[in-house]
């Protein structure tokens, strides 16, 4: 039987679909062989070969090299962070002034939906920018596959209709064979625990404000974040040491299995 590399993919969107790699400690799809390459057994699928094989390494110029930031990282520093920053700045307790402590509660209020949104818009781009990646990587060469892949990839995710929540964020890059929080915690082991327990209780107090849930932001501040100003900048930098070590982790993964996908160029939103 003929047997592709280890970082080829089976298509099956539609009629192609898609099975990536499988990686250590991860089962293997059916289908695969010992060396975690899928096995052919038609002429069709000598034809998937020719295709897919060298063609689809010829990215095009216009694209940069995996290994620099990605767009969602680029995004999130040049302008999520400055965003939020600029919010912190004219929070009415920033420079320590005395203000009716109502007004301030509803800026922190305000500030927390603000953490949360920003993250999860950081956390949907970096998946549509590895999953346009991958789709460049398995079929530089037909649009109409890339874009089967991409649709796979990115339909029903959780990130669209739910907050980025560790579950929630776990769920969908599990899609790229990713076990994020187990990856996190391997390469970050004093860090990571405790950024899981920020973007959990972040969430609760998101949940906590939107749905007017007095019980919820109670159980935040049991939780030791007082949900003040100085509790928003806590989250502020935890989140920041975060996306940067998500993103890292979920790059060296990709990198594992398509060790030469590159990313588009712009601003990879999508």
């Amino acid at each position: 039987s003929h047997r592709l590399p280890a970082r080829h993919a089976v298509l099956g969107v539609f009629g192609y679909g898609i099975t990536l790699p499988g990686r250590r400690g991860l089962p293997e799809p059916a289908g695969f062989g010992p060396n975690r390459s899928p096995v052919l057994h038609s002429p069709q699928d000598q034809g998937f070969v020719h295709r897919f094989g060298p063609a689809r390494r010829r990215a095009a110029d216009s694209r940069q090299a995996l290994g620099v930031t990605s767009p969602a990282l680029a995004a999130w520093r040049s302008s999520r962070l400055r965003r939020l920053d600029r919010l912190l700045a004219v929070h009415p307790n920033s420079a320590g002034s005395a203000t009716d402590p109502a007004v301030a509660q509803e800026w922190t209020h305000a500030l927390i939906l603000r953490l949360a949104s920003e993250f999860q818009g950081f956390c949907r781009d970096l998946h549509n920018d590895v999953s346009k990646a991958v789709a460049w990587a398995l079929a530089a060469s037909d649009e109409d596959i890339r874009l089967l892949i991409l649709v796979g990839l990115t339909t029903d995710r959780a990130l669209n209709r739910s907050s980025a929540d560790p579950q929630t964020l776990a769920k969908d890059f599990a899609r790229f064979r990713i076990t994020l929080w187990a990856d996190l915690k391997r390469r970050h082991p004093r860090s990571a625990p405790g950024w899981e327990e920020s973007l959990r209780l972040l969430h609760a107090a998101r949940n906590g404000v939107v749905h007017d849930d007095l019980d919820k932001l109670a159980h935040v501040q049991a939780e030791g974040w007082e949900m003040d100003i100085t509790s928003v900048v806590r989250w502020r930098n935890q989140l920041d040491e975060a996306v940067t070590a998500l993103h890292d982790v979920v790059i060296a993964a990709m990198a594992e299995l398509f060790g030469d996908i590159r990313w588009e160029s712009g601003d990879g939103r999508g």
